[in-house]
């Protein structure tokens, strides 16, 4: 389809973060949710829907990505986003420069190849082993792959890169974490080298962590930087560490990490209250999925990726009348006809078949379809494009160009609720309509 590539070249021409609105938008005051119903041939006819749900989602959106207050005494935390390995979210979180967290568990050869070449870039990164994904196998972990993508990330990374590694253990077992320290333990430290961190990590068992900590000491004959603790599968409890005050003033971890913490306010609040209290001068960071709470049919992330796509459209039908673009989807469209008569009237068959489908293909339904043919090719061409775009937007609370620019020329409208269109309507597209 060439109007779908000439805009697919322009869009992708530049790096898109390059360009956000001309102003910063504060996304408290970005126009409610649009969800498009198109049903005729000329764009003018297109039917929009507010979704007042969507704006009192994001009333009081002024939050960080964990949904912390910015002043919030947690937000002193240093915050390594997780969960970021899909292109789309890896190439947001990157442009904004936030720090990362992968598992090498989880660290293909392309996923390996992105996270190489955010380090030698000078990028922060956390590295876990991932042995979380082996929690209830422990001893099929395979730490000979984890030690060779921990040497690759660690060559690749340049001298002004910060990474962090989280050395052997085994999730909920302090038995098993130390038999897996005391065989890989000094080998992944030597792997990484002297100039990136070590972390021991300190899993939560019959052993204090004061006690754990000395155990894995005599383990150890190279020496790490601080100490990893569990706070999603297999927690360490909050108030267990003030057992760390049993540490002399020397052996106490001058870096925390706080493992899978993920967007749970409340209980990282717990953690660093006693931190505070028991090693005040710690560097403590932790780690989140922080898009998770974004995402879902109307969340805020899944909703501006919904309009970013809707901008899209929009742009795709400025430069091509109807007539033109349903033309060219014509295989496509005639593919969802037929599925369309298959649902709705399985029981036709024959020259009656053949006649409904005549019939169909001169009313509106052949229309909507025709519409649902464009809505799937341009999902698939920019769905990822459109991810990548809101995600930058929901990290640096700034709105992209394309989607400040379609919200200050398209204003929604009530919809006219096509009765013809019956059981093909869009759910919620038209309130009343069963």
């Amino acid at each position: 389809m060439k109007t779908l590539d000439h805009l697919q070249d322009s869009l992708f021409a530049d790096d898109e973060f390059d360009h956000p609105s001309a102003q910063v938008v504060d996304l408290n005051h970005r126009p409610m949710s649009i969800a498009d119903r198109l049903i005729a041939e000329d764009k003018k006819r297109r039917n929009k829907i507010l979704s007042l749900e969507t704006r009192q989602r994001i009333e009081n959106h002024q939050i960080d990505g964990f949904g912390f207050d910015l002043g919030d005494s947690t937000s002193k935390v240093t915050r390594f986003a997780s969960g970021v390995l899909s292109p789309a979210y890896w190439k947001a979180y990157k442009a904004s420069g936030r720090a990362l967290c992968v598992a090498a568990t989880e660290l293909g050869n392309k996923r390996l190849e992105r996270v190489k070449e955010h380090v030698r870039q000078g990028g922060t990164l956390l590295v876990d082993s991932g042995a979380f994904i082996y929690m209830a196998r422990p001893d099929e972990m395979p730490w000979s792959e984890v030690a060779r993508r921990y040497y690759e990330i660690a060559k690749a990374a340049s001298d002004d890169a910060k990474v962090t590694f989280v050395l052997p253990d085994a999730v909920g077992d302090q038995a098993k974490s130390l038999e897996a320290l005391q065989t890989w333990g000094d080998r992944l430290i030597r792997t990484v080298g002297a100039r990136h961190t070590c972390l021991l990590p300190v899993q939560n068992g019959d052993l204090s962590p004061s006690e754990y900590i000395r155990k894995a000491q005599t383990l150890l004959k190279e020496s790490y930087s601080g100490i990893a603790l569990p706070c999603g599968a297999a927690p360490m409890p909050p108030q267990k560490l003030r057992d760390l005050l049993e540490l002399s003033p020397g052996e106490r971890p001058e870096r925390i990490h706080l493992l899978g913490i993920s967007n749970r306010k409340k209980e990282l609040a717990k953690y660093t209250t006693v931190l505070a209290d028991v090693v005040p001068d710690a560097e403590v960071s932790c780690d989140a999925v922080e898009f998770r709470q974004d995402v879902g049919k109307e969340e805020l992330l899944t909703v501006m990726r919904r309009e970013i796509l809707e901008a899209i459209r929009d742009k795709a039908l400025e430069r091509a009348d109807w007539t033109e673009l349903s033309h060219t989807l014509s295989d496509a469209s005639h593919v969802l006809l037929i599925e369309y008569v298959d649902n709705q009237f399985p029981l036709v068959t024959g020259e009656d078949r053949a006649e409904l489908i005549e019939t169909i293909q001169s009313s509106p339904i052949m229309q909507a379809l025709e519409t649902q043919a464009l809505h799937n090719e341009v999902d698939e061409r920019f769905g990822p494009y459109a991810t990548s775009l809101a995600t930058h937007a929901l990290i640096t609370q700034k709105v992209p160009k394309l989607l400040a620019d379609y919200w200050a020329h398209h204003h929604p409208i009530e919809p006219e609720c096509d009765q013809r269109m019956g059981a093909f309507a869009p759910e919620d597209s038209c309130p009343g309509l069963s």
